[in-house]
């Protein structure tokens, strides 16, 4: 006789609840679907009312955007508008996009804030942050939504970014009218006189596409300008770290030698090259904006920081930074150390 020894067969009322079972979860998981979709598109709409179908497609598309940077600088057109104007924020679009984005950090990433009351709400302070997940650093809005629900939208947060956002015209009045600044030390020290919050990543593009392996890691890669600014402002600086995003893609190797053969530290101020892997494009360019993975997210506002000295105080200067650049590993460590090895599901 053929077959195995240990044979089992489910009752038939067996096999009909569990079929049932899966039937109903099946259901469940499409009605749950149908409902988030239902509620995506309405935000989705309501930012497309201020960024035009182009915009939309250089901004995400990566070779276009490339071309639109590239026309930007050999056309000249490039920076031509890059101070801090509060008459080029648009108040409606930001407030689109930051709906968009709450949706987007509780129903897609799973992002908890930690500790936002650690941010004054009385004086204007320069938050200084870790970079994750490339040029996709969603992170940002999130904190951004957080402190406007909590401080109200008269207070606004100012967000320095690289001159990659400044190459494309196109890409420069999006990021205009959202508070996304140039990153200038005068740009800087004009948001804080207005009496806003400024938000600055200064690791910038060595953090941004660190290897995947470092993603534990904060890297401010030495650069101390933040404290120079919050020294000559008078403010303090508030340590915020974001721990998740960049397990969002796979940064495989970060291509210093290719940006040195194509020039690129004088071309785009990077030194560079980093290749990811990342959906839609598998192994691409991380320079190319990406469809991230869902990972849990946190971000936490130390507590503030207040640096001592005068800006041209090398000895003072050091210090603040090793006290931010302390404070901002601590936290890390902290939400690693409970942190489930992929995605934090």
């Amino acid at each position: 006789m053929g077959g195995s020894r240990y044979q089992y067969s489910m009752e038939p009322k067996e096999t009909h609840e569990t079929m049932a079972t899966l039937l109903d979860a099946a259901k469940a998981l499409t009605a749950l679907g149908a409902e988030r979709l239902s509620e995506f598109k309405p935000l989705l709409a309501d930012v497309a009312q201020y960024i035009s179908y182009r915009d939309m497609v250089t901004l995400f598309f990566g070779p276009l955007l490339g071309a639109s940077m590239l026309k930007g600088v050999v056309t000249g057109q490039a920076f031509r508008n890059d101070t801090c104007d509060p008459d080029d924020l648009n108040p409606e679009m930001l407030a689109a996009v930051l709906r968009l984005a709450r949706w987007l950090s509780q129903h897609y990433f799973a992002t908890t804030i930690h500790n936002v009351d650690n941010l004054p709400a009385d004086r204007p302070a320069l938050i200084v942050a870790n970079h994750s997940a490339g040029l996709m650093p969603l992170d940002a809005l999130f904190a951004i939504d957080a402190v406007t629900e909590a401080q109200g939208p008269e207070r606004r947060i100012y967000s320095l970014v690289h001159d990659f956002a400044y190459m494309s015209s196109r890409i420069a009045r999006l990021s205009r009218s959202m508070g996304v600044i140039r990153a200038k030390k005068e740009n800087a020290l004009r948001a804080l006189s207005l009496g806003h919050h400024v938000l600055v990543y200064p690791g910038g593009d060595q953090e941004a596409f660190r290897k995947f392996s470092d993603r534990k890691k904060i890297v401010l890669a030495g650069r101390k300008g933040f404290v120079r600014v919050a020294m000559e402002a008078g403010v303090p600086i508030v340590p915020m770290v974001s721990v998740g995003l960049h397990e969002s893609f796979f940064v495989v190797t970060r291509g210093e030698r290719v940006a040195e053969k194509l020039g690129l530290k004088a071309l785009i101020r990077t030194d560079l090259f980093p290749l990811a892997l990342s959906l839609p494009w598998g192994i691409a360019p991380a320079f190319f904006p990406f469809i991230p993975l869902p990972a849990a997210i946190d971000i936490e506002f130390c507590a503030p920081i207040v640096p001592a000295g005068a800006p041209d105080d090398e000895e003072a200067v050091l210090e603040t930074y090793r006290n931010v650049e302390d404070a901002m590993q601590a936290a890390v460590d902290k939400h690693y150390a409970h942190r489930s090895p992929f995605l934090g599901r």
